[in-house]
């Protein structure tokens, strides 16, 4: 059956995503496209199936749409962002110290 996200796609099986779950954004891995939405009245189509990486459940992404899903993004070795990369991978951290501001406080 033709695909109606097809060439659209932005994501391919095994790209990196973070995903909104409602209260908040987990990250995991694209494992399916075009997955059949068994539950809906008309024929329908969830663009991605995703494994979150915490705890290994599959979600359906139901739009491919940005405040559905996202590229992971890696913030790198600056001090300044290096806190985000472990929440963006859904590790367990604690903040030492909040992060440096860029701009004074006042000006």
């Amino acid at each position: 059956f033709p695909s109606p996200h097809e060439p659209a796609w932005r994501f391919g099986v095994g790209d990196r995503v973070v995903c909104n779950v409602g209260e908040c954004w987990r990250p995991g891995v694209v494992e399916m496209r075009d997955e059949i939405d068994d539950e809906a009245d008309e024929f329908a189509l969830f663009p991605y199936v995703v494994r979150l990486d915490m705890t290994g459940r599959q979600i359906m992404v139901p739009r491919d749409q940005n405040e559905c899903v996202l590229a992971e993004a890696c913030f790198g070795p600056r001090a300044e962002t290096a806190f985000l990369t472990p929440w963006c991978r859904g590790e367990e951290f604690e903040l030492s110290e909040p992060p440096p501001l860029r701009f004074e406080q006042g000006a």
